[in-house]
């Protein structure tokens, strides 16, 4: 048996302002949890690179970074 959950959520905020929060803001919402780990370490905190080409990167508390995508 298989099974699916699907989850919508509407907001009150243009196409715009919903995209820069899930890329400006990815730290403050994302939950690190072992069964999406990132990393072989953890998540580290997360932040994207600003611009066209921004990569997604976690930077760990001694300061080393690791390139998700």
């Amino acid at each position: 048996m298989t099974s699916q959950v699907y989850v919508a959520l509407r907001v009150p905020a243009n196409p715009l302002r919903a995209f820069e929060a899930f890329t400006d803001e990815i730290a403050l919402w994302w939950q690190p949890s072992r069964l999406f780990q990132l990393t072989p370490r953890g998540d580290g905190r997360l932040a994207f690179e600003p611009g066209v080409d921004g990569r997604l990167m976690s930077t760990f508390e001694n300061g080393e970074e690791f390139e998700i995508g």
